[in-house]
């Protein structure tokens, strides 16, 4: 099943199915769902030093994800996680 993209007011949502090296298992925490969400931000490394300076919790540092991203995972309210992604051009 390819990944779907929905636009709403102005945000965009990208839904797609868990990857086969992804954990299913029972024990994995689902509790809200899914995985986790991801915001689109113009520059991950310095909004990740401003977060850093406003105290939230960094899961992953930036890093390269494709030659067309790079992204980082912080904890948000309630232990969930939010991966931050630079599209690069």
């Amino acid at each position: 099943m390819p990944a779907v993209v929905l636009r709403l007011g102005g945000a965009q949502v990208l839904v797609r199915p868990a990857r086969a090296d992804e954990d299913l298992s029972p024990a994995a925490d689902r509790r809200f769902g899914t995985d986790h969400f991801g915001l689109q931000v113009s520059d991950v490394d310095a909004t990740v030093d401003d977060l850093k300076r406003r105290g939230v919790f960094v899961e992953v540092e930036p890093w390269d994800f494709s030659p067309h991203s790079r992204i980082a995972f912080v904890k948000g309210p309630d232990e969930v996680r939010i991966e931050l992604v630079q599209p690069n051009p």
